[in-house]
């Protein structure tokens, strides 16, 4: 940019020599002063100065041009009603032009779309007034499209230090801003992902032996969002004191062999509650062998493990279903021939003898035994229920000794029986 700027203030010297060669010609003036010596200068001398003036000129013109061509930045000059005053041929290229087509041409009228020509203009004005400075807008090209390009703004000024224009150099960071956007969607879609998922991360540095969990990953441990010292000592801490060397022996592999590893081990809350977690890690080595780093993804399953639990829990009491139900069917069909021949020997033994009280009473045990099966049945969904009135005291009387045989000895029933409760049904 400096050799552009220095371009620009010997074109203007040379500008002015000639300005003043004309005055000389014309008798404008009467001579040119030699400011080293205040002493008049001949015009012959004047004329041979500008003529060496004209070939440094050419010179430094060529050589910023050769600068101003293999740069691959915008080389741009503007006067100070905002007209193209010179431009690269980078410049030019990239906006779709030649640059004798822009020299004189505005430049927001030509290089910026509409929707952003006014504030250009502002912004522009503020620069000539503000010295310089930075600034960022889009350019339009001919083609019709638009690149973004980041401004490096200077003021130019004439010996007077009046304000003649600007000279800016820009850079296109259309690409770098796309790959940003894209990089901060992509990790706007990761955050959610996680967020939805309930993932935590760590993110292991075993050079500094800094660990840094996410705000997920402190929560599922019950700890403060940035509160989490920050070491493996404190993770292990974190850790139910019954799964710490299943966790460290974990590790210990994962850091000898540098393979994936998956942990599955209980988090013990400061408040002294438990949850369980499941998680999954990645430790890298470096070319020693040596852990450099390890990263890893943690998930709460705590309600998973419950509902597997109850899952469990339930399967085997439907194994004791099935358990009851096999035995019931078999009881009952020992019992069905029990009071068949029983119902055969009260035909031939009288009621009131005394084999007839004890046939009765083997009949009303069968029968009770029975009624025990059809409970049984109940029990285990394997028996058709049909709707009758029933009394609630003596289904509960009945009950109430089969439910001792189940629950243990260790447990005391204690029925108390309303004696005026309606039958249910």
């Amino acid at each position: 940019m400096s050799e552009a700027v220095a371009m620009l203030e010997l074109a203007e010297r040379l500008s002015q020599a000639e300005r003043t060669i004309e005055a000389l010609l014309a008798g404008q003036i009467d001579a040119v002063v030699d400011s080293a010596s205040n002493t008049p200068v001949l015009l012959a001398k004047a004329q041979h100065a500008l003529r060496k003036s004209e070939e440094l000129y050419r010179r430094e013109r060529d050589r910023a041009g050769r600068f101003l061509d293999a740069a691959e930045v915008i080389l741009l000059a503007k006067d100070e009603y905002g007209s193209i005053t010179l431009i690269n041929r980078y410049g030019a290229e990239l906006l779709g032009w030649s640059t004798e087509d822009l020299i004189g041409k505005s430049w927001p009228e030509t290089c910026i779309p509409v929707r952003l020509r006014e504030a250009v203009r502002k912004e522009y004005a503020g620069i000539l007034l503000g010295g310089g400075g930075i600034s960022e807008h889009e350019v339009l090209l001919r083609s019709g499209g638009e690149r973004l390009i980041k401004w490096r703004n200077r003021v130019l000024t004439d010996e007077g230090g009046n304000v003649t224009g600007a000279f800016m150099c820009g850079t296109d960071i259309t690409d770098e801003k796309r790959a940003s956007d894209s990089l901060r969607a992509a990790e706007e879609t990761m955050r959610f992902a996680l967020e939805a998922g309930g993932l935590g991360i760590w993110d292991m540095n075993f050079k500094t032996g800094e660990m840094r969990w996410s705000k997920i990953l402190e929560a599922q441990y019950g700890i403060p969002p940035g509160k989490f010292e920050g070491t493996l000592e404190a993770f292990i801490e974190a850790v139910h004191p019954d799964d710490r060397a299943q966790v460290i022996a974990s590790l210990t592999e994962a850091n000898r062999s540098g393979v994936d590893f998956k942990m599955a081990h209980r988090a013990l809350r400061p408040d002294g509650s438990v949850r369980w977690l499941e998680g999954a890690g990645r430790v890298q080595l470096d070319t020693d062998g040596r852990p450099s780093r390890g990263v890893g993804v943690s998930q709460d399953v705590t309600e998973q493990t419950i509902l597997a639990t109850q899952f469990q829990q339930s399967q085997k009491m439907e194994a004791v279903g099935r358990l009851a139900s096999g035995v019931a069917h078999d009881f009952n069909n020992l019992l069905t021939v029990i009071l068949g021949f029983a119902d055969l020997m009260t035909s031939d033994i009288s009621p009131a003898s005394e084999h007839g009280n004890d046939l009765a009473e083997i009949i009303k045990a069968a029968q009770r035994a029975s009624g025990l099966t059809k409970q049984l049945l109940a029990f285990s969904r394997q028996q058709v229920l049909n709707a009758a009135h029933v009394d609630v005291n003596r289904l509960i009387s009945e009950m109430t000794g089969m439910l001792e045989r189940l629950i243990g000895e260790d447990i005391k029933i204690v029925v108390k029986l309303h004696s005026e409760v309606p039958h249910a049904l």
